[in-house]
């Protein structure tokens, strides 16, 4: 089922996320171009998966949909016993309210925001023992979802196996960019829980990249199927509770038991919370669609097409310089925003300001991951997120390759306008979950800034003329800035003027598909900024006329003036605007 776009004007963007009280999650769907606030619920379903709705059992009790649900779980997970709830969070309230008792340590890999709430609410507390490397954000280490496993047996020590109802593992860490947990850890792990009587459990939401990523990277998994090592994960669990939203490409959720007794202690809370034990607060038709999910998510051409569009994406934004969580993981592109934007502080929501930039910017709705996403501390103070990210989701079988270029074009933009972004403060904040449904508002008028500097197109056509906007001296990101004779030498001016051209040709590049397409520069127009008595502003602009010479040969000589200025916007040192005429079609 396809579903129109519409790009909205840049002011009607801005007028948008005002009225959403800078808050994502409170934009208009009709109002978005392209939506990676999430992979939950927004998968494109197989063919398969729709046909199979038309089967579904719409009986209260005993429906055949959920047997047949049940069985296909048991058969790829070995477990046998299955409580159906209506997602991912639901499952958690079940898990929680089970077994969380006030004062209890619930240990993790890493949190996630709904599994985190759920225990605080009852009086338990979260231990995160990730390994120290899973919150670098630059690296080449495969699995950084792994947990400490010596901080996991001093953690048991210092609780008692008494005072901690499970340990829970999060395949493809959500919360620090989607990163993976490695086999050889999860069976690390559970096996020290096993010695100490610890009930272990596994949020199998997005196991589906994580699968993909143990047959890739873990050496001793790669000749093993997807069906073989889903086993061999689950062999080593007593509860499996995932969110279909994800896994699955559905929408519900289920709890897989091992122990019989252990399913009886929970399966009341079912019908309390969710529904009948056959259905769990969920649709037939969407339980029909979850089933044939689960078998496709065995399917290696299926589960490859995320990583492969995210790690894409991971690519072309860090060869520009956009500071990424590498290596790419699971879930969808993540960028670092604490080097995204130093300037402005965490404490100030910077995660979800940038979110609110992009849109503004581009249409793109992303999802703040850092410490708008956190709780105050009991005392009131801000809990400081560990990393701040803004995560850019890819639901799959969705985006196609040019919407992902028109991604990485705009997050591009945006990192070399990055110092018009501000920062954002809370008009009304729930005391939980406050990222859902949170009111916020500019520190300054930022916004409006942002919104002006993208009023203007890179380049604008009149006949076989091309009028290319003034292009600054940015470096792959970086800010080339400082005046002519006070901060910089000629040279370094010279060369912030080549850099203005060859960044011409990459918006030329981008606006033709090939620099072939055109005759001859006609003239260009540049700016210098520089002290009062610099004189020097036609030795400067050299560097960028030699660009384009040695682009075109004698087509590329220009028409040219030279100007000098105390400043240019974001304190460039050098700005081009040019003409080019275009051969005839």
């Amino acid at each position: 089922i396809v579903q129109q776009l519409h790009l909205l004007p840049t002011a009607q963007r801005l007028e948008k996320m005002q009225r959403a009280g800078f808050n994502t999650f409170q934009l208009h769907n009709g109002d978005i171009f392209l939506d990676m606030l999430t992979d939950s619920g927004v998968n494109a379903m197989s063919d398969l998966q729709q046909s199979a709705m038309l089967r579904a059992d719409d009986a209260y009790a005993g429906s055949e949909t959920f047997f047949r649900m049940r069985d296909k779980l048991e058969e790829l997970f070995g477990i046998p016993f299955c409580l159906p709830a209506h997602q991912g969070r639901a499952c958690e309230n079940i898990l929680a309210t089970r077994f969380v008792k006030p004062g209890s340590c619930v240990i993790m890999n890493y949190h996630f925001t709904t599994a985190k709430a759920h225990i605080t609410r009852l009086g338990g507390r979260v231990e995160e023992l990730v390994r120290a490397e899973g919150l670098v954000s630059k690296s080449s280490l495969p699995f950084k979802g792994n947990i400490d496993l010596d901080a996991l047996e001093a953690c048991i020590q210092r609780e008692t196996p008494a005072n901690i109802p499970f340990v829970r593992l999060e395949a493809g860490t959500n919360l620090i960019g989607g990163q993976p947990i490695s086999f050889a850890n999860m069976q690390a792990a559970t096996a020290i829980c096993r010695r100490h009587g610890i009930l272990t459990v596994l949020d199998a939401s997005l196991l589906q990249d994580n699968l993909y990523f143990i047959k890739t990277r873990e050496a001793e998994m790669k000749d093993l199927s997807i069906r073989e090592i889903t086993r061999r994960i689950a062999d080593q669990f007593d509860i499996i509770y995932f969110s279909a939203r994800k896994f699955g490409f559905a929408r519900g959720g289920a709890i897989l038991v091992r122990d019989e007794e252990l399913f009886r202690s929970m399966e009341d809370l079912i019908p309390m919370f969710e529904g009948f034990l056959t259905y769990g607060g969920m649709s037939v038709k969407e339980m029909e669609a979850m089933t044939v999910g689960f078998e496709e998510s065995m399917n290696m051409d299926v589960i490859s097409q995320g990583p492969q569009f995210i790690d894409y994406c991971v690519d072309r934004l860090s060869e520009y310089g956009v500071p990424v969580i590498t290596p790419g993981g699971g879930l969808g592109a993540h960028i670092d925003v604490k080097e995204f934007l130093p300037h402005v502080p965490q404490a100030e929501y910077s995660a979800c300001a940038l979110a609110c930039a992009l849109y503004i910017c581009g249409g793109i709705r992303g999802m703040e991951r850092g410490t708008l996403s956190e709780e105050r501390e009991p005392d009131g103070t801000e809990r400081i997120a560990s990393m701040e990210l803004l995560r850019l989701a890819f639901p799959r079988r969705v985006f196609t390759l040019s919407q992902t270029e028109y991604v990485i074009d705009r997050v591009k933009w945006l990192f070399d306008h990055r110092d018009l972004v501000g920062g954002l403060r809370f008009v009304h904040e729930p005391a939980t979950l406050r990222f859902f449904t949170g009111v916020l508002e500019p520190t300054s008028d930022w916004p409006e800034k942002l919104a002006a500097a993208g009023l203007y197109k890179p380049v604008n056509q009149a006949g076989n003329l091309l009028f290319v906007s003034g292009q600054g001296s940015m470096d792959k990101g970086v800010h080339l800035t400082g005046r002519v004779g006070v901060d910089v030498s000629a040279e370094q001016a010279q060369y912030a003027a080549r850099v203005c051209a060859i960044n011409t040709l990459t918006a030329l590049e981008a606006y033709l598909g090939d620099l072939n397409r055109i005759k001859r520069c006609v003239k260009i127009l540049a700016f210098v900024a520089g002290a009062d008595d610099f004189t020097g502003q036609a030795q400067v602009v050299n560097g960028a006329s030699q660009v384009f010479i040695d682009a075109f040969g004698e087509e590329g000589r220009h028409a040219r003036s030279a100007i000098g200025t105390n400043s240019l916007p974001l304190g460039l040192t050098v700005e081009v605007e040019s003409i080019f005429e275009i051969n005839e079609d």
